[in-house]
C-alpha cells in the first residue's frame, strides 16, 4: 500500500488562523481535520529559535567580556614593556620583569633584557677605553632648532679640564673656559 503523509498547512476558519491537516479515516470513508491556532502550533519552535537566540547572545556578551579581560591583560604587559624601554634607553638596565603569560610576551620581555645587557656592556667598555685616552672624550649633540646637549663626558674632565663630568652643565662651563679671541 501507497501511505502517503498528511501535509500540513496554514488556513483560516472563521477568521482566526489555524494550522492543521486532514487525516483520512478509511473504514469510514471521512476526512477528520485536526489543527490548531497556528500561535500555538509554531510555540515549541518559536520557543527553541528564542532559546537559541538568548544562547547566541549570552555566547556573545561573554566572549566580549573576555576579550575586553584579555585585551586589558595584554595592554598592561605592552605598558610596562614600554616603560622598560624607555627606562634601558634612560640608562636604567636593572629592571623587575613580570612574568610572561604568552610565549610572545616572554620574546619581548627576553630581547628587550637582552639588548638592555648589550647596551650596558658597551657603555662599560666605553667608560674603560675613554677613561685611557690621553683627553676629554665628550658627545655634541645639535638639532636643526638650534637645540644642543652633551649626551657624553669621560671622566677625564675632571683632571684635564677641573670641570664635572656632568652632561647637563658640562657644555656652559666648558665654553666658559674658552679664551674669548679663541
Amino acid at each position: 500500500t501507497d501511505v502517503q503523509r498528511p501535509i500540513s498547512q496554514t488556513f483560516t476558519l472563521d477568521g482566526e488562523p489555524l494550522m492543521g491537516t486532514t487525516v483520512p479515516v478509511e473504514r469510514l470513508g471521512w476526512q477528520v481535520l485536526v489543527a490548531q491556532d497556528a500561535a500555538q502550533a509554531f510555540l515549541p519552535i518559536r520557543s527553541v529559535y528564542t532559546a537559541i537566540a538568548w544562547g547566541f547572545a549570552l555566547a556573545l556578551a561573554l566572549a566580549l567580556v573576555l576579550a575586553r579581560r584579555q585585551a586589558a591583560t595584554l595592554s598592561k604587559f605592552t605598558e610596562i614593556n614600554i616603560s622598560h624601554a624607555r627606562s634601558i634607553a634612560a640608562g636604567h638596565y636593572d629592571l623587575k620583569w613580570p612574568p610572561a603569560r604568552t610565549r610572545e610576551d616572554r620574546d619581548l620581555a627576553d630581547s628587550l633584557r637582552l639588548m638592555a645587557g648589550k647596551i650596558q656592556r658597551r657603555e662599560r667598555r666605553l667608560t674603560e677605553v675613554t677613561a685611557h685616552v690621553p683627553g676629554v672624550v665628550y658627545q655634541f649633540e645639535a638639532t636643526r632648532d638650534h637645540a644642543y646637549r652633551v649626551s657624553y663626558v669621560s671622566e677625564q674632565s675632571l683632571k684635564i679640564l677641573g670641570l664635572a663630568p656632568s652632561q647637563d652643565a658640562f657644555f656652559e662651563a666648558f665654553a666658559a673656559c674658552i679664551h674669548p679671541d679663541e
